[in-house]
């Protein structure tokens, strides 16, 4: 009886994946392993990573605050390269951090540690001076500090803000290797 039931199992479940065997001339049959062991290219980009980083479905996403009208976590401790932030804001459900207007960068500035660096998600990678949002691809709100952009190096493209904390708080630019805190925003409005 257990054999029987066995193959009755087995008759259904092919029979549920196959469907009607009528008109099978025309069905194109696969077996149902085939793509059960898949394995994802390991040389995929960074930005295809990102894009594969399943997205949380809690809004806002936890440790994220309102600041403003929109959502951002800062991080205070941990000190990261610009492409690792980014990467790490994804993993929080968010996009490292563009900001919209002045009201909203002096409501940011206001909590982040003096005579620290933040990265944000604002860079020049695709055309030298043309700075874009990461999270939305759109040109960024640009308040730079004193004497910014400043190309000393050759492979600065990365912004970052610091709250110097004499009112030159504001933008500035720097390559994409220093490890620095950050600010993940919630949304891709910027």
């Amino acid at each position: 009886m257990l054999n029987h039931t066995a193959v009755l199992f087995f008759v259904l479940l092919t029979g549920s994946h196959y469907g009607s065997l009528a008109g099978s001339e025309d069905l194109e049959i696969q077996n149902p392993w085939d793509n059960l062991f898949q394995i994802q290219n390991p040389w995929d980009n960074l930005s295809t990573l990102l894009k594969n980083i399943p997205k949380k479905t809690e809004f806002p996403p936890p440790k994220f605050r309102l600041i403003g009208s929109r959502y951002f976590y800062i991080e205070q401790q941990i000190e990261q390269n610009w492409t690792t932030a980014a990467s790490t804001c994804r993993q929080m459900g968010g996009y490292l951090a563009a900001i919209k207007d002045e009201e909203e960068a002096q409501a940011i500035i206001a909590r982040l540690s003096p005579f620290v660096f933040y990265y944000v998600g604002i860079n020049d990678h695709e055309i030298k001076r043309s700075f874009v949002s990461l999270a939305s691809g759109k040109p960024a709100f640009l308040k730079w500090s004193k004497g910014e952009p400043d190309y000393v190096f050759h492979d600065q493209n990365c912004v970052s803000i610091f709250n110097f904390n004499d009112n030159d708080e504001g933008l500035m630019l720097g390559p994409c290797s220093n490890k620095h805190n950050f600010i993940c925003q919630a949304d891709v409005e910027i």
